[in-house]
C-alpha cells in the first residue's frame, strides 16, 4: 500500500480546515433534538480530502465507461 502525506504549515492549517468545512460541511447526527458533529474539525478535514479523492476516481471511471462505444451484436438473438 502506498502512503501519501501532505504537510501543511501550522500557520495555514486553520485556513485549510475552514475551507474544507465551508465546501463540505461536517456531517451531524441528531439525537433527541441535540445535533452533534460526527467528526472533529481536524478529522473532518482529512475525511473530506479522502472522500474527494474517492469521488474523483469514481467520476473519472464513469466518464471513461461512458466513452466506450459498444457495437450492436446482430447475433445476440437469432430467429428459429
Amino acid at each position: 500500500m502506498t502512503t501519501i502525506n501532505f504537510t501543511i504549515p501550522d500557520e495555514k492549517i486553520q485556513r485549510v480546515i475552514h475551507a474544507m468545512k465551508g465546501i463540505y460541511p461536517i456531517p451531524t447526527t441528531t439525537d433527541e433534538g441535540n445535533e452533534t458533529n460526527d467528526f472533529t474539525d481536524s478529522e473532518w478535514a482529512k475525511e473530506a480530502v479522502r472522500r474527494f479523492v474517492v469521488n474523483t476516481v469514481k467520476r473519472y471511471e464513469n466518464k471513461v465507461a461512458k466513452a466506450i462505444e459498444i457495437e450492436a451484436d446482430d447475433e445476440v438473438i437469432q430467429w428459429t
